[in-house]
């Protein structure tokens, strides 16, 4: 059984995607931890306070701190091996990739997976899946909200739902799909948790890794425009002809239905800053 991976955890300064201030990596070899590294992260950004309540980091925590641009080099000799890379959520994933981009680096060469979704097809009966709980069910307790202890929590419910569900990191990736063919997890502490998006027109950036930021914010994106939909982003209309996902919110809002419609613009300035190219 293949067994050797990756798994990360970050912590945020602030809810704009890419203010990453800690990384906690875990680097398992055969289902055996062989490796913890963590850092403090200087972010290059403000820090708000709802965020340093949740993780206890501050700005005076970070300083002297290297940037992402200064661990480039160090994160991709660690996890740019060919090997999965797993987070649980994909707000690490969004921070990462938002992070890189922020210092027009070229994103991670990994294989992503998201344990959240794995245990909810190891374990379909619990109740909830977040890391705590999973970490209650499985018997072991750790310090939630430090990135090493999260990153270590996640190879542990991984290894779990390896040996539980009878199939490896190459059955996982199978049976969930392919690193970016799923609907991102929404953040649960997201401003617009609860809240369907959808998007249409010709956009800037590819709809893939709008759906990662949407996620971060707490959105589901949904692949068509029903009444599940609250939000549509519309890019740039060619020719003057209006999208069809466009012209059935239109519809839906004439029967009443409170869906908004969005610029590209509008959705990174509700959704965080846009990062820089």
């Amino acid at each position: 059984m293949n067994l050797t991976f990756n798994t990360i955890d970050v912590e945020s300064a602030h809810p704009t995607p890419g203010t990453v201030c800690q990384i906690g990596v875990v680097h398992v070899v055969d289902g055996e931890i062989a490796d913890r590294w963590e850092t403090l992260v200087n972010p290059e950004y403000a820090f708000y306070s709802r965020n340093v309540d949740v993780h206890g980091i501050e700005p005076a925590s970070v300083d002297g701190s290297p940037t992402i641009l200064a661990l480039e080099p160090k994160l991709r000799m660690r996890l740019d091996r060919g090997e999965a890379l797993i987070s649980h959520g994909s707000f690490d994933r969004t921070s990462m990739d938002a992070a890189f981009r922020r210092y027009r680096l070229a994103p991670l060469q990994v294989r992503w997976l998201d344990s959240t979704v794995i245990a909810r097809r190891a374990w379909p009966r619990l109740q909830g899946h977040r890391l705590d709980q999973l970490a209650s069910y499985l018997g072991f307790r750790f310090g939630h909200h430090n990135a090493l202890e999260d990153a270590v929590a996640a190879a542990r419910v991984f290894l779990a739902a390896c040996r539980d569900a009878a199939l490896d990191v190459d059955g996982w990736l199978e049976a969930v799909g392919r690193p970016g063919s799923a609907t991102p997890e929404p953040n649960r502490d997201g401003a617009h948790f609860g809240r369907g998006i959808a998007f249409c027109g010709s956009l800037t950036d590819p709809q893939r890794e709008l759906a990662l930021y949407a996620a971060q914010a707490g959105f589901v994106t949904k692949a068509t425009v029903t009444r599940q939909v609250d939000v549509l982003v519309v890019g740039r209309v060619i020719a003057g002809r209006r999208p069809s996902k466009q012209l059935r919110a239109e519809t839906l809002m004439e029967q009443g239905h409170a869906i908004e419609i969005w610029s590209e613009t509008r959705f990174f300035a509700m959704v965080g800053d846009r990062p820089q190219r």
